[in-house]
């Protein structure tokens, strides 16, 4: 039943990637942090979906179909981007012989940062990055929300191993992806004019922080207590924000 439903959602999302290329990029990046495959189980569930709108948004992109484009710039951030892509080849390279995971990190270290590198030349305006940022939300935080349920579910027994098929493949790694979307769900509990998103938003924060819990990662414990002492320095209410904090800690000490 799921691989009908995603073969229905592929038969609009694959036209409105065709019409606009920025759609396609933004479908290209949902696809990768949504891992698809994590929640198919027949013939749907090797297909390339990110391979797809990549395609289709570079096509797009080289055939100049591709309204309000911009323009590819040597700046700062794109050459530090630049080095540690080539130090990071480096290192595969000449990594030892008997390390068989390499190959397979590299290829999508390197997907990863095409997508980053293309970014200036799809997203343009305030729009289209806000556009970028709730997909990213929408794709890596259904992952929160649905783990963050089985842990609430499991009274705090549940334990996740990784996101099978994709970069965030063991506990570690899952435990710092969560973590870095939460700024984003606090950028939209500020941001959403409806009320009913923002608590969505809300919702979403606080089962995503139960997700990097439920990893068991102490990197994820610590990119938490990062991202608490941030957002009280970083607020302008420090005392209901440093409440919150203590109130979240305080939960998370009990579970």
């Amino acid at each position: 039943m799921r691989d009908l439903m995603m073969l229905g959602a592929m038969a609009f999302m694959v036209p409105m990637a065709l019409m606009h290329g920025f759609v396609a990029f933004l479908l290209w990046g949902y696809t990768t942090v949504l891992a698809p495959a994590n929640f198919l189980y027949g013939f749907m569930q090797d297909f390339r979906f990110n391979f797809l709108f990549a395609a289709i948004a570079l096509a797009s992109l080289f055939l100049r179909r591709l309204p309000q484009a911009g323009r590819f710039r040597l700046d700062r951030t794109t050459v530090l981007l630049l080095l540690f892509f080539v130090h990071t080849i480096v290192s595969a390279v000449v990594a030892p012989e008997d390390n068989l995971l390499r190959y397979g990190r590299i290829e999508g270290f390197s997907k990863g940062m095409a997508f980053v590198l293309l970014m200036p030349l799809f997203i343009t305006s305030r729009l289209r990055l806000h556009a970028a940022l709730l997909v990213i939300v929408l794709g890596l935080g259904l992952h929160g929300v649905v783990e963050g349920l089985k842990f609430v579910a499991s009274g705090g027994s549940h334990r996740i191993a990784g996101i099978g098929g994709s970069s965030l493949s063991d506990n570690n790694l899952v435990a710092v992806g969560l973590a870095m979307l939460l700024p984003l769900f606090i950028y939209f509990v500020q941001q959403m004019e409806g009320r009913l998103a923002r608590w969505a938003a809300l919702a979403g924060l606080g089962l995503t922080i139960l997700a990097v819990v439920a990893t068991n990662s102490r990197g994820g414990l610590i990119a938490l207590v990062v991202l608490g002492l941030w957002y009280v320095m970083t607020t302008r209410n420090k005392a209901l924000a440093l409440l919150l904090v203590v109130a979240a800690a305080g939960a998370v000490l009990l579970l």
